[in-house]
């Protein structure tokens, strides 16, 4: 988890600010952002739904953080974040959680 970090670190050497990352003891894995002295869960990879404020990927762990890494290499090379549509259609409009999750279940 530590090289997502450093490879953040090269494409960003501004940015002073990461995510946490955390492994439950059920091996899932919760993404953070701080707030002031709080941590509040950004985006969750694993199998039971979080809260839908949350990004969930639904996956097991090892497939899902794979592709979470492949993906923000991706972006990174792509020029993320100073790339305009390096998401693909659709990536400038808000996210929508509850329509993404009505397509997984």
């Amino acid at each position: 988890m530590e090289g997502i970090l450093l490879e953040i670190s090269d494409y960003q050497p501004g940015r002073l600010e990461f995510p946490t990352f955390e492994t439950l003891q059920c091996n899932d894995v919760c993404i953070f952002v701080k707030e002031k002295e709080n941590l509040r869960m950004i985006a969750y990879i694993g199998t039971n739904e979080p809260n839908e404020k949350v990004r969930w990927i639904k996956m097991d762990v090892e497939p899902g953080w794979k592709e979470v890494v492949i993906v923000c290499n991706e972006l990174h090379v792509a020029g993320y974040p100073g790339c305009v549509g390096c998401g693909g259609p659709n990536s400038e409009m808000p996210w929508d959680e509850e329509k993404s999750r009505s397509g997984l279940l």
